[in-house]
């Protein structure tokens, strides 16, 4: 386990990697890093997962959400000061589908309000936003190793990561029992969201075919918009600045709203 934090902490350039049992996890334990409790609210998106809607409310806090772009499905970051109220607490970003929030603007306004990011990487690991890598952007972020994701293995997985030595020596607090060695117990607040040896040994070895497996995967999203070039469907569109990972490829219908 404590190869692939190093690993994967590398790979993104920040000194601070936790594994963790899952995605879910890891966003609760990123949350809780970062401060949230009880009674606080969480701005998210309006397609934010079940999983990340979950993790806020197991804290005691209330997810608010914002509406997404038609085109790319992002938050639109520009409606998300019009939901800000004193109890918020937090910005959860989902990356989704594969490509990045507007991070310049999500920080501005962090940073205007007081508050803290934690981008959500479930399905855009590797993803670029004006040549940054997604996670690498926020004041910490989660990531999930399901088998599904580009970066997946057999069982349940997932990771934060953070360039902050604060929030860093919080979720290695946080993941285990309150203390910052296995095995060793202490009085303090904690969980035990240990990601899997066995698991981590394996996403550590996974990690070297990024390469690989990004231009499989968009290779894959080519065809289907060539394949699909022409129809009355809404293609999906890759945001200025997005280098898209194609997690998803999403497409709306003109029967209905959804996608």
């Amino acid at each position: 386990m404590r190869a692939f934090e190093t690993a994967f902490a590398d790979y993104h350039s920040v000194p601070h990697c936790v594994g963790a049992g899952s995605g879910t996890e890891a966003i609760l334990l990123g949350l809780r890093a970062l401060g949230v409790r009880a009674n606080d609210e969480v701005l998210t998106a309006a397609t934010a997962t079940a999983q990340a809607v979950n993790a806020i409310e197991a804290i005691g806090a209330t997810p608010v959400f914002v509406d997404v772009h038609a085109g790319d499905y992002l938050m639109a970051v520009d409606r998300a000061a019009s939901a800000l109220t004193g109890r918020t607490r937090c910005l959860l970003a989902p990356h989704a589908y594969g490509q990045c929030v507007d991070m310049a603007a999500l920080r501005e306004l962090a940073t205007t309000r007081g508050l803290t990011i934690l981008e959500d990487c479930a399905q855009a690991w590797s993803a670029r936003h004006h040549g940054r890598l997604a996670g690498t952007m926020g004041d910490a972020a989660a990531f999930s190793v399901y088998p599904g994701r580009l970066l997946g293995r057999y069982g349940e997985g997932g990771a934060v990561i953070t360039a902050s030595d604060e929030v860093g020596d919080r979720l290695i607090g946080l993941r285990y029992h309150g203390s910052p060695e296995l095995y060793q117990a202490i009085r303090a607040p904690g969980y035990q969201r240990l990601l899997d040896e066995e698991e981590g040994a394996a996403l550590r070895r996974r990690l070297a075919g990024v390469d690989r497996l990004l231009a499989a995967r968009r290779a894959v999203a080519e065809r289907y918009a060539e394949g699909l070039a022409g129809t009355d469907l809404g293609l999906p569109e890759t945001a200025p600045g997005n280098e898209h990972t194609f997690h998803v490829y999403a497409v709306r219908h003109p029967a209905g709203s959804g996608c």
